[in-house]
């Protein structure tokens, strides 16, 4: 899987000097509840193997302790960086990424997910 398959999930993309400006009001608009981005450096690219061995167990383990349901992804963005660009991919959608990368259901990938998060 290329890095475009995932950043085919963005929601939102746009020149990376505009990312700090788009986080604040991400984060404005979700004042008062609990609601995380997730910042995923490109140092080792976006390779699935890199996301499925390294990305996603660390993302369940980190939201978790703020709060959120690693299953679900619900209240959380992802943020991908191109050499000039951002990707914002909202939580559920990048959770369901690996569900269909790796052909599992919700319930096998709850029981991943609680591996890695304990």
């Amino acid at each position: 899987m290329s890095q475009e398959v995932v950043f085919s999930k963005a929601f939102s993309t746009g020149p990376g000097m505009e990312y700090n400006r788009v986080a604040y009001e991400l984060r404005e608009a979700n004042r008062g509840r609990t609601f995380v981005i997730y910042e995923i450096p490109p140092t080792e690219g976006y390779s699935w193997e890199h996301l499925k061995e390294n990305v996603y167990p660390r993302l369940a383990s980190f939201i978790r302790s703020k709060g959120l349901d690693p299953v679900s992804g619900k209240n959380l963005v992802i943020t991908l960086f191109s050499a000039e660009s951002y990707y914002l991919i909202d939580g559920p959608d990048f959770m369901a990424l690996y569900r269909e990368m790796e052909k599992i259901n919700s319930e096998e990938f709850a029981c991943l997910v609680e591996g890695w998060s304990s």
